[in-house]
């Protein structure tokens, strides 16, 4: 997937990114499969993400993290199973 953080800046490509809460951005991810995550910034999960990833910046997350962290819910989403069993597993 792509993003940039104005109309003038040039599209990067991110295996996964964190998206800091309130950070204006746009996305594109043309002909792709993806799920976004969302975390209160308040919660405990969040609390941490933010604590590892930083405020104010798209992070990159490192593509072999991305693959593993997107695994289990790529085979449940094509596996077709039921809502509740895609979640995304409490780590950061």
């Amino acid at each position: 997937m792509q993003f940039k953080t104005t109309a003038d800046s040039s599209w990067v490509e991110y295996d996964g990114a964190v998206i800091p809460p309130d950070l204006v951005h746009t996305f594109q991810a043309p002909g792709r499969v993806l799920a976004h995550i969302f975390t209160e910034p308040e919660s405990e999960p969040g609390q941490r993400v933010l604590g590892r990833f930083g405020n104010g910046r798209i992070a990159a997350l490192p593509s072999e993290e991305a693959e593993a962290l997107a695994a289990p819910l790529r085979a449940a989403y094509f596996s077709n199973a039921p809502d509740g069993d895609l979640s995304f597993p409490d780590r950061a």
